[in-house]
């Protein structure tokens, strides 16, 4: 393998803050330019152009690490990813159609199909840009530095980019979520953070863990974007030991996913 120059985990770390500071940059500029404008029922149409921008800032990224190649690597296929990452699949169909029926029997919902169409926009928006960010940059730079000959180094990398994806929320700490609320979800996120890591190994497809992490978002969610029930704020600083517990199920499927017995699979498609 030729040899890596510097040091890519640390220019890692500054793509991600970099990312971070874009993000909050590109928010700040839509509030004030449509500050007048912005309601509760388009605020999800404003959260699409900060992703809009975003999305344009990870081209620039990706033309300059030199992974751009990953928007149009088709690897085993979106279909593979899906059934490699079938227990997150099945699970947020389930929250989704749970949280549909509770929304719709709860006396302050308050239905909008534009919010909707919106509110299910912005977190594909979600999805994509932090899979291209944390799996498509920053886990593909990192096992470039450890590398990829073994299923150790790999494991390695993905854990790594995992934990850079979940300290990424504690941003949230600036949205005026809750310090509980925000560790729960840095934790979490490390652990579901490795699962898409672990199937992006697999896979080698982008778009596959793009779904997944945007099915994730918007079944948790379904009810405060779809019926307007309570605040993403309030979601997020509610969150629980209950809730790090549950997600050590995805920690335990991501090793799984790379068991031993299929390491020549990630490993040849991480080469």
């Amino acid at each position: 393998m030729e040899k890596i120059k510097g040091n890519n985990i640390i220019k890692a770390i500054i793509i991600a803050i970099s990312f971070w500071i874009v993000y909050k940059i590109a928010g700040e500029i839509i509030s004030s330019l449509f500050a007048s404008k912005i309601t509760a029922d388009n605020a999800y149409f404003f959260q699409v152009l900060v992703y809009v921008i975003v999305l344009i800032y990870l081209f620039i990224i990706l033309k300059l690490v030199k992974k751009d190649k990953i928007l149009k690597e088709k690897g085993r296929g979106i279909n593979y990813g899906i059934k490699v990452g079938r227990f997150m699949f099945i699970f947020s169909l389930i929250v989704l159609v749970s949280n549909f029926f509770t929304g719709m029997e709860n006396e302050e919902a308050n239905f909008s199909l534009s919010r909707t169409f919106w509110f299910i926009l912005s977190y594909i928006g979600t999805g994509l840009t932090e899979e291209i960010l944390c799996r498509g940059i920053i886990q593909n730079i990192i096992c470039d530095q450890l590398g990829r000959k073994n299923r150790k180094s790999i494991i390695v990398g993905i854990l790594l980019s995992s934990a850079i994806f979940g300290i990424m929320h504690f941003g949230n700490l600036f949205a005026d979520v809750s310090l509980q609320g925000v560790i729960v979800q840095a934790i979490c996120a490390i652990f579901i953070g490795f699962y898409f890591g672990a199937i992006y190994a697999r896979t080698k497809n982008i778009y596959s863990v793009s779904i997944l992490h945007a099915l994730l978002d918007t079944s948790s969610l379904f009810d405060t974007g779809v019926f307007g029930i309570g605040s993403i704020v309030e979601n997020i600083s509610d969150g629980s030991i209950a809730t790090v517990l549950f997600s050590l199920v995805y920690l335990a499927l991501g090793l799984y996913i790379l068991r031993s017995a299929k390491a020549d699979e990630f490993v040849e498609n991480e080469q």
